[in-house]
């Protein structure tokens, strides 16, 4: 009786569909007297970027995601107090917002660019298992994508029948030979 109990919960640990995530991650950038730490970054979509000016200057932070000469984000940053938050900024990098690309931060002093951090944001891609074509989702909405089997999900699901199978045959044979 406990082999078949053991078996029937190795089989359902096969058949439970496991997903992989990330936590949004926080990174940091140090923006100093005379150098900014790190210069480079690769972050994901959903990450929240701190910027640290621990300067006797105050600097603005830019980006311009069109190249367009408008600043799609700014934050201003006094100069290093620990008394208050006006010395850093922060900013999420909302998926709904911000997309797989690589873009310049320019950091400005005084009017003029200082220094410039270089990102690459990569898109947070999970994959989900998502329900069948016409599906009626919550608010009304329908899911009319077709929705393809690729070939490393086969072969999961034939690894996993097949495991399944083995342990029910070798549970059988076992249960015949007591």
């Amino acid at each position: 009786m406990r082999i078949k109990f053991v078996a029937a919960i190795l089989v359902t640990l096969l058949l439970v569909p496991s997903v992989t995530a990330h936590g949004a991650d926080t990174f940091s950038f140090i923006l100093r007297n005379s150098s900014i730490q790190p210069e480079l970054a690769t972050v994901q979509q959903n990450d929240t970027l701190v910027f640290y000016n621990v300067a006797n200057q105050s600097r603005v932070l830019t980006i311009d995601l069109e190249g367009d000469g408008v600043n799609d984000w700014s934050c201003n940053v006094t100069e290093s107090n620990s008394s208050s938050v006006d010395d850093e900024c922060r900013l999420w990098l909302n998926p709904a917002n911000w997309t797989g690309q690589e873009l310049n931060v320019i950091v400005s002093q005084e009017g003029e660019e200082w220094g410039l951090i270089s990102l690459k944001i990569m898109n947070d891609n999970h994959t989900e298992n998502l329900p069948p074509s016409g599906y009626n989702l919550s608010g009304g909405q329908q899911q009319s994508e077709d929705i393809g089997i690729d070939s490393g999900t086969l072969l999961i699901g034939g690894a996993v029948l097949s495991i399944a199978a083995a342990a029910i045959i070798w549970n059988h044979r076992r249960v015949k030979e007591e």
